[in-house]
Protein backbone atom coordinates (compact mmCIF):
# COMPACT_ATOMS: atom_id res chain seq x y z
CA UNK A 1 0.00 0.00 0.00
CA UNK A 2 1.27 3.66 -0.78
CA UNK A 3 0.54 6.02 2.14
CA UNK A 4 1.12 9.86 1.86
CA UNK A 5 1.82 11.81 5.60
CA UNK A 6 1.04 15.07 5.82
CA UNK A 7 2.46 16.44 9.26
CA UNK A 8 2.46 19.78 10.76
CA UNK A 9 6.01 19.09 12.37
CA UNK A 10 8.98 17.18 11.33
CA UNK A 11 8.76 13.73 13.81
CA UNK A 12 12.25 13.18 14.87
CA UNK A 13 14.13 13.57 16.45
CA UNK A 14 10.77 13.87 18.92
CA UNK A 15 10.58 16.82 21.21
CA UNK A 16 6.66 17.11 21.19
CA UNK A 17 3.49 15.14 21.24
CA UNK A 18 2.57 15.80 17.92
CA UNK A 19 5.76 14.69 16.35
CA UNK A 20 5.69 11.33 18.45
CA UNK A 21 2.35 10.58 17.25
CA UNK A 22 3.92 10.83 13.45
CA UNK A 23 7.14 8.80 14.49
CA UNK A 24 5.06 5.90 16.13
CA UNK A 25 2.52 5.67 13.27
CA UNK A 26 5.65 5.61 10.80
CA UNK A 27 7.46 2.77 13.25
CA UNK A 28 4.42 1.13 12.84
CA UNK A 29 3.53 1.04 9.05
CA UNK A 30 6.75 1.74 7.44
CA UNK A 31 7.84 -2.02 6.95
CA UNK A 32 4.72 -3.54 5.41
CA UNK A 33 3.80 -0.31 3.36
CA UNK A 34 5.70 2.31 1.11
CA UNK A 35 5.24 5.94 3.14
CA UNK A 36 6.09 9.43 1.52
CA UNK A 37 6.05 12.34 3.94
CA UNK A 38 5.00 16.06 3.13
CA UNK A 39 5.72 17.78 6.58
CA UNK A 40 6.68 21.57 7.89
CA UNK A 41 10.04 22.11 8.71
CA UNK A 42 11.76 24.51 10.78
CA UNK A 43 15.02 23.51 8.54
CA UNK A 44 15.25 21.75 5.52
CA UNK A 45 18.10 19.85 6.48
CA UNK A 46 16.93 19.16 10.16
CA UNK A 47 18.48 16.54 12.43
CA UNK A 48 16.93 12.70 11.80
CA UNK A 49 16.48 13.47 8.08
CA UNK A 50 18.84 10.49 7.45
CA UNK A 51 16.21 8.54 9.66
CA UNK A 52 13.18 9.82 8.41
CA UNK A 53 13.74 8.72 5.03
CA UNK A 54 15.14 5.33 5.81
CA UNK A 55 11.11 4.74 7.21
CA UNK A 56 10.41 6.49 3.92
CA UNK A 57 10.31 4.14 0.97
CA UNK A 58 8.27 7.01 -1.08
CA UNK A 59 10.47 10.12 -0.40
CA UNK A 60 10.60 13.27 2.24
CA UNK A 61 9.19 16.73 1.05
CA UNK A 62 9.84 19.82 3.59
CA UNK A 63 8.54 23.32 3.81
CA UNK A 64 9.98 26.02 5.23
CA UNK A 65 7.72 27.25 8.87
CA UNK A 66 9.41 29.32 10.32
CA UNK A 67 8.27 30.97 13.76
CA UNK A 68 7.49 34.66 12.98
CA UNK A 69 6.30 35.24 9.18
CA UNK A 70 3.13 32.56 9.69
CA UNK A 71 1.95 33.89 13.25
CA UNK A 72 1.72 37.24 11.82
CA UNK A 73 0.14 36.00 8.99
CA UNK A 74 -2.40 34.00 11.10
CA UNK A 75 -3.07 36.60 13.31
CA UNK A 76 -3.93 39.09 10.71
CA UNK A 77 -6.48 36.35 8.58
CA UNK A 78 -7.64 35.67 11.71
CA UNK A 79 -8.94 39.46 11.97
CA UNK A 80 -11.51 38.10 8.51
CA UNK A 81 -11.58 34.64 8.68
CA UNK A 82 -13.75 32.56 11.08
CA UNK A 83 -10.69 29.34 11.35
CA UNK A 84 -8.96 29.12 14.73
CA UNK A 85 -5.22 30.54 14.75
CA UNK A 86 -4.10 26.75 14.89
CA UNK A 87 -5.36 26.24 11.64
CA UNK A 88 -4.38 30.10 10.09
CA UNK A 89 -0.88 29.38 11.41
CA UNK A 90 -0.75 26.62 8.85
CA UNK A 91 -2.04 27.63 5.87
CA UNK A 92 0.84 27.44 3.09
CA UNK A 93 0.85 28.03 -0.60
CA UNK A 94 4.34 26.61 -0.73
CA UNK A 95 3.07 23.09 1.14
CA UNK A 96 -0.43 23.44 -0.67
CA UNK A 97 1.57 23.45 -4.27
CA UNK A 98 3.60 20.67 -3.41
CA UNK A 99 1.37 18.52 -2.10
CA UNK A 100 -1.13 18.96 -5.74
CA UNK A 101 1.85 18.03 -7.00
CA UNK A 102 2.62 15.22 -5.24
CA UNK A 103 -0.79 13.78 -5.81
CA UNK A 104 -0.47 15.01 -9.60
CA UNK A 105 2.39 12.49 -9.99
CA UNK A 106 2.03 9.80 -7.85
CA UNK A 107 -0.73 7.22 -6.37
CA UNK A 108 -1.59 6.93 -3.46
CA UNK A 109 -3.86 4.41 -1.69
CA UNK A 110 -4.45 6.65 1.27
CA UNK A 111 -3.93 9.97 2.76
CA UNK A 112 -3.42 10.62 6.79
CA UNK A 113 -3.72 13.61 7.84
CA UNK A 114 -1.74 14.47 11.15
CA UNK A 115 -3.73 17.15 13.93
CA UNK A 116 -6.05 19.53 13.21
CA UNK A 117 -3.92 22.12 11.60
CA UNK A 118 -4.14 20.19 8.46
CA UNK A 119 -7.28 19.64 7.87
CA UNK A 120 -8.10 22.84 5.47
CA UNK A 121 -5.76 20.75 2.75
CA UNK A 122 -8.02 18.16 2.49
CA UNK A 123 -10.22 19.79 0.11
CA UNK A 124 -7.20 19.10 -2.51
CA UNK A 125 -7.27 15.63 -1.75
CA UNK A 126 -10.02 13.84 -4.31
CA UNK A 127 -11.23 10.47 -5.10
CA UNK A 128 -8.70 9.02 -2.71
CA UNK A 129 -9.25 7.56 1.03
CA UNK A 130 -8.27 10.34 3.69
CA UNK A 131 -7.81 9.40 7.78
CA UNK A 132 -7.23 12.21 10.06
CA UNK A 133 -4.98 11.51 13.67
CA UNK A 134 -6.20 13.97 16.13
CA UNK A 135 -4.99 12.23 19.05
CA UNK A 136 -7.24 14.82 20.95
CA UNK A 137 -8.97 17.14 21.09
CA UNK A 138 -7.48 21.12 20.67
CA UNK A 139 -10.80 22.35 22.34
CA UNK A 140 -10.90 20.63 25.34
CA UNK A 141 -6.73 20.94 25.60
CA UNK A 142 -7.69 25.24 25.59
CA UNK A 143 -10.93 24.77 27.63
CA UNK A 144 -8.40 23.26 30.11
CA UNK A 145 -5.64 26.03 29.83
CA UNK A 146 -8.34 29.39 29.95
CA UNK A 147 -7.78 29.17 33.55
CA UNK A 148 -4.08 29.56 33.85
CA UNK A 149 -4.16 32.41 31.52
CA UNK A 150 -4.95 36.45 32.42
CA UNK A 151 -5.62 39.60 30.25
CA UNK A 152 -5.62 40.17 26.41
CA UNK A 153 -3.64 36.74 26.21
CA UNK A 154 -7.26 34.82 27.82
CA UNK A 155 -9.25 36.68 25.40
CA UNK A 156 -7.63 35.41 23.10
CA UNK A 157 -7.84 32.08 24.22
CA UNK A 158 -11.60 32.25 24.61
CA UNK A 159 -11.70 33.28 21.15
CA UNK A 160 -9.74 30.53 20.07
CA UNK A 161 -12.07 28.17 21.68
CA UNK A 162 -15.17 29.26 20.37
CA UNK A 163 -13.85 28.88 16.53
CA UNK A 164 -12.04 25.36 17.71
CA UNK A 165 -15.57 24.20 18.82
CA UNK A 166 -17.16 25.08 15.67
CA UNK A 167 -14.75 23.73 13.82
CA UNK A 168 -13.91 20.41 15.55
CA UNK A 169 -17.29 19.24 15.18
CA UNK A 170 -17.50 19.10 11.94
CA UNK A 171 -14.16 17.97 11.03
CA UNK A 172 -15.29 13.75 11.12
CA UNK A 173 -17.54 14.43 8.40
CA UNK A 174 -14.14 15.68 6.15
CA UNK A 175 -12.36 12.24 6.70
CA UNK A 176 -13.56 8.17 6.25
CA UNK A 177 -11.78 7.45 9.85
CA UNK A 178 -10.98 9.66 12.87
CA UNK A 179 -8.40 8.35 15.05
CA UNK A 180 -8.28 10.05 19.00
CA UNK A 181 -6.54 8.98 22.38
CA UNK A 182 -9.59 8.92 25.03
CA UNK A 183 -13.31 8.87 24.94
CA UNK A 184 -13.21 12.33 26.59
CA UNK A 185 -12.24 13.65 23.63
CA UNK A 186 -15.09 12.26 21.57
CA UNK A 187 -17.52 14.50 22.95
CA UNK A 188 -15.95 17.54 20.61
CA UNK A 189 -16.75 15.71 17.14
CA UNK A 190 -20.31 14.79 15.72
CA UNK A 191 -18.91 12.11 14.17
CA UNK A 192 -19.63 7.99 14.25
CA UNK A 193 -15.84 7.39 12.01
CA UNK A 194 -13.70 7.56 15.71
CA UNK A 195 -11.40 4.75 16.61
CA UNK A 196 -10.00 5.21 19.97
CA UNK A 197 -6.21 4.35 19.91
CA UNK A 198 -4.58 4.59 23.11
CA UNK A 199 -0.84 6.42 23.12
CA UNK A 200 1.79 4.07 23.38
CA UNK A 201 5.57 2.97 24.01
CA UNK A 202 8.13 1.78 22.62
CA UNK A 203 9.13 -1.04 25.19
CA UNK A 204 12.25 -1.30 23.35
CA UNK A 205 13.31 1.96 23.83
CA UNK A 206 12.01 2.97 27.36
CA UNK A 207 12.71 -0.27 29.78
CA UNK A 208 13.70 -0.64 33.66
CA UNK A 209 17.16 -0.91 34.50
CA UNK A 210 16.65 -1.20 38.23
CA UNK A 211 19.98 -1.79 39.19
CA UNK A 212 19.87 2.62 38.65
CA UNK A 213 16.79 3.32 40.06
CA UNK A 214 17.37 5.95 43.25
CA UNK A 215 13.94 5.50 45.58
CA UNK A 216 14.77 9.25 47.25
CA UNK A 217 14.31 10.51 43.53
CA UNK A 218 11.29 11.91 42.19
CA UNK A 219 11.10 12.31 38.41
CA UNK A 220 9.05 14.46 36.07
CA UNK A 221 9.94 14.88 32.17
CA UNK A 222 8.24 16.46 29.03
CA UNK A 223 8.90 19.58 26.89
CA UNK A 224 9.07 22.68 29.78
CA UNK A 225 7.97 25.25 27.15
CA UNK A 226 4.82 23.51 27.08
CA UNK A 227 2.14 25.15 28.64
CA UNK A 228 0.49 22.08 30.70
CA UNK A 229 3.79 21.02 31.73
CA UNK A 230 4.50 24.28 33.13
CA UNK A 231 1.27 24.31 35.27
CA UNK A 232 2.10 20.92 36.23
CA UNK A 233 5.91 21.89 37.89
CA UNK A 234 4.39 24.85 39.12
CA UNK A 235 1.60 23.61 40.97
CA UNK A 236 4.15 20.95 42.49
CA UNK A 237 6.78 23.46 43.07
CA UNK A 238 4.72 25.75 45.07
CA UNK A 239 1.95 22.72 46.70
CA UNK A 240 3.59 19.62 46.86
CA UNK A 241 7.21 20.85 47.67
CA UNK A 242 6.81 22.81 50.90
CA UNK A 243 4.95 19.57 52.06
CA UNK A 244 7.79 17.21 51.62
CA UNK A 245 9.67 19.78 53.34
CA UNK A 246 7.13 19.79 56.08
CA UNK A 247 7.44 16.48 57.02
CA UNK A 248 10.88 16.45 56.43
CA UNK A 249 10.78 14.10 53.35
CA UNK A 250 14.63 12.86 52.15
CA UNK A 251 14.14 13.55 48.60
CA UNK A 252 15.36 15.25 45.13
CA UNK A 253 12.60 16.55 42.52
CA UNK A 254 14.60 16.11 39.15
CA UNK A 255 12.85 18.11 36.14
CA UNK A 256 14.17 16.49 32.75
CA UNK A 257 13.16 18.34 29.29
CA UNK A 258 13.58 20.75 26.74
CA UNK A 259 13.59 24.45 26.92
CA UNK A 260 12.75 25.15 31.01
CA UNK A 261 10.40 28.00 30.82
CA UNK A 262 11.25 31.20 32.93
CA UNK A 263 8.54 30.62 34.93
CA UNK A 264 9.89 26.91 35.89
CA UNK A 265 13.62 28.13 36.49
CA UNK A 266 12.38 31.55 38.94
CA UNK A 267 10.18 29.28 40.72
CA UNK A 268 13.32 26.67 42.12
CA UNK A 269 15.12 29.58 42.89
CA UNK A 270 16.34 29.11 46.23
CA UNK A 271 15.05 25.05 46.17
CA UNK A 272 18.11 22.80 47.13
CA UNK A 273 15.81 19.75 46.72
CA UNK A 274 15.09 20.46 43.27
CA UNK A 275 17.26 20.01 40.35
CA UNK A 276 16.48 21.18 36.24
CA UNK A 277 19.04 19.01 33.94
CA UNK A 278 17.06 20.50 30.45
CA UNK A 279 17.35 18.37 27.55
CA UNK A 280 18.75 15.21 27.98
CA UNK A 281 20.72 13.01 25.49
CA UNK A 282 18.62 9.35 27.07
CA UNK A 283 15.18 9.77 28.03
CA UNK A 284 15.39 6.42 29.59
CA UNK A 285 18.73 6.94 31.22
CA UNK A 286 17.02 9.64 32.91
CA UNK A 287 14.16 7.90 33.82
CA UNK A 288 16.13 4.83 35.19
CA UNK A 289 17.94 7.18 37.36
CA UNK A 290 14.71 8.14 39.56
CA UNK A 291 12.75 5.92 41.56
CA UNK A 292 9.11 7.74 41.35
CA UNK A 293 7.37 9.88 38.28
CA UNK A 294 4.95 12.50 39.07
CA UNK A 295 2.37 13.91 36.47
CA UNK A 296 0.57 16.39 38.29
CA UNK A 297 -1.27 17.95 35.03
CA UNK A 298 -3.56 20.66 36.26
CA UNK A 299 -4.19 21.25 32.27
CA UNK A 300 -3.78 19.51 28.97
CA UNK A 301 -5.47 16.88 27.21
CA UNK A 302 -5.17 13.46 25.53
CA UNK A 303 -3.21 10.66 27.09
CA UNK A 304 0.15 11.40 28.69
CA UNK A 305 3.15 10.22 27.24
CA UNK A 306 5.38 10.51 30.05
CA UNK A 307 3.50 8.55 32.27
CA UNK A 308 3.70 5.88 29.61
CA UNK A 309 7.77 6.21 29.34
CA UNK A 310 8.13 5.95 33.11
CA UNK A 311 5.81 2.92 33.75
CA UNK A 312 8.38 1.18 30.89
CA UNK A 313 11.22 2.07 32.96
CA UNK A 314 9.43 0.42 35.58
CA UNK A 315 8.56 3.59 37.77
CA UNK A 316 5.47 3.36 39.65
CA UNK A 317 3.89 6.95 38.97
CA UNK A 318 1.82 9.68 41.16
CA UNK A 319 -0.96 11.64 39.10
CA UNK A 320 -3.62 13.92 39.71
CA UNK A 321 -6.93 12.88 37.96
CA UNK A 322 -6.60 15.14 34.86
CA UNK A 323 -3.13 13.74 34.61
CA UNK A 324 -4.32 9.93 34.46
CA UNK A 325 -6.75 10.54 31.96
CA UNK A 326 -7.95 7.80 30.16
CA UNK A 327 -5.04 4.89 31.48
CA UNK A 328 -6.60 2.19 33.08
CA UNK A 329 -3.88 1.41 35.08
CA UNK A 330 -4.67 0.74 38.64
CA UNK A 331 -2.25 1.17 41.82
CA UNK A 332 -1.35 -2.54 41.94
CA UNK A 333 0.34 -1.76 38.56
CA UNK A 334 1.74 1.34 39.74
CA UNK A 335 -0.35 4.16 39.14
CA UNK A 336 -1.58 6.27 42.26
CA UNK A 337 -4.17 9.24 41.75
CA UNK A 338 -3.92 12.03 44.40
CA UNK A 339 -5.75 15.71 43.38
CA UNK A 340 -4.40 17.35 46.95
CA UNK A 341 -0.56 18.43 47.81
CA UNK A 342 -1.06 16.86 51.20
CA UNK A 343 -2.20 13.30 49.55
CA UNK A 344 0.58 13.81 46.59
CA UNK A 345 3.04 14.41 49.54
CA UNK A 346 2.17 11.60 51.90
CA UNK A 347 2.07 9.14 48.89
CA UNK A 348 5.79 10.00 47.60
CA UNK A 349 6.62 9.06 50.95
CA UNK A 350 5.07 6.09 51.53
CA UNK A 351 6.76 4.76 48.13
CA UNK A 352 9.78 6.41 48.61
CA UNK A 353 10.43 4.79 51.96
CA UNK A 354 9.69 1.34 50.67
CA UNK A 355 12.76 -0.29 48.48
CA UNK A 356 10.58 -3.73 48.16
CA UNK A 357 7.41 -2.35 47.34
CA UNK A 358 8.73 0.07 44.79
CA UNK A 359 10.88 -2.58 42.61
CA UNK A 360 7.43 -4.73 43.07
CA UNK A 361 5.34 -1.83 41.49
CA UNK A 362 7.75 -1.21 38.98
CA UNK A 363 7.35 -4.44 37.51
CA UNK A 364 4.01 -4.49 37.39
CA UNK A 365 4.02 -0.96 35.67
CA UNK A 366 6.61 -2.16 33.25
CA UNK A 367 3.78 -5.60 32.69
CA UNK A 368 1.03 -3.29 32.54
CA UNK A 369 2.38 -1.25 29.63
CA UNK A 370 3.93 -4.23 27.54
CA UNK A 371 0.30 -5.61 27.59
CA UNK A 372 -2.17 -2.43 27.08
CA UNK A 373 0.46 0.21 25.42
CA UNK A 374 3.54 -1.20 23.77
CA UNK A 375 3.92 0.72 20.03
CA UNK A 376 3.72 -2.71 17.83
CA UNK A 377 0.10 -3.87 19.66
CA UNK A 378 -1.28 -0.55 16.78
CA UNK A 379 0.43 -2.14 13.89
CA UNK A 380 -3.04 -4.22 13.30
CA UNK A 381 -5.40 -1.51 13.99
CA UNK A 382 -3.94 0.93 11.68
CA UNK A 383 -4.04 -1.98 8.93
CA UNK A 384 -8.00 -2.03 9.48
CA UNK A 385 -8.05 1.61 9.51
CA UNK A 386 -6.58 2.04 6.11
CA UNK A 387 -8.72 -0.91 4.47
CA UNK A 388 -11.94 0.34 6.11
CA UNK A 389 -11.03 4.02 4.78
CA UNK A 390 -10.60 2.04 1.30
CA UNK A 391 -13.82 0.37 1.77
CA UNK A 392 -15.63 3.49 2.28
CA UNK A 393 -14.48 5.34 -0.56
CA UNK A 394 -15.19 2.18 -2.97
CA UNK A 395 -18.60 2.76 -1.30
CA UNK A 396 -19.01 6.43 -1.52
CA UNK A 397 -17.29 7.29 -4.93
Amino acid sequence: MRLLFLSPRFPYPVHKGDQLTVYRRLLAVHEKHEVTLLSFSDSMNPDGMEHIQSLCRGGVHLVRHGAYVPFFYGALKGIVSSLPLQVLLFQSKQFTQCLTELLRREHFDVVHFFMLRMVPYRKYVRNIPCVIDLVDSMSLNIERRIPFEHGIKKRVFQEELRRLIRYERFVGQMFSHMMLTSEKDERFFDADNITLIPSTVSVDEFYPRMEMHEAHRIVFSGNLSYAPNIHAVLWFLHNVYPVLLRKQAVFEFVIVGKNPSPQILKAIEGKRQVRVTGYVDSMNEALNQCGVAVAPMQSGSGMQGKILEAMACGLPVVVTSLGKGAIAATETEGLFVEDTAEGFAKRLILLMCDRDRLKLLGKQARGYIEQHHDTAKTNMVLEQIYQQAISYNDVHS
